[in-house]
């Protein structure tokens, strides 16, 4: 008993056409355009980023030197993000923290902001 194998299709050869060189599309002239102004954007904004966090170290170097624990939010000017700062030395620090940002909070919340605000 003889198995016939089938034959594999023959292959046919075509001669190669030489490409033409394509024209570059306005998606590939304006990709390194992007690229450019991407990573002068990155970069001045990293610039800002680390200037501010700079900033913010002084600020907490500085307040450390007279206050023993503190908490400080804010917005930064220069780059309009949330700031919070919070410094405590110990766990007993960090409680009497939270007891006087509560109370803070809860005296102010009704009556709207006082200036001063009082604790």
């Amino acid at each position: 008993m003889t198995e016939d194998k089938p034959t594999p299709p023959k292959r046919s050869y075509k001669k190669k056409q030489a490409k033409k060189p394509q024209e570059p599309t306005l998606s590939e002239e304006l990709d390194p355009l992007f690229e450019d102004a991407l990573t002068k954007f990155l970069k001045t904004h990293a610039g800002r980023k680390n200037k501010s966090l700079k900033n913010i170290k002084s600020l907490e170097h500085l307040l450390s030197q007279f206050l023993n624990s503190f908490i400080l939010i804010g917005y930064a000017q220069d780059t309009r993000e949330f700031v919070s700062l919070v410094n405590a030395r110990d766990e007993q620090s960090a409680d009497s923290l939270s007891a006087a940002l509560n109370k803070f909070i809860m005296n102010n919340v009704n009556n709207g902001p006082k200036y001063p605000p009082m604790l």
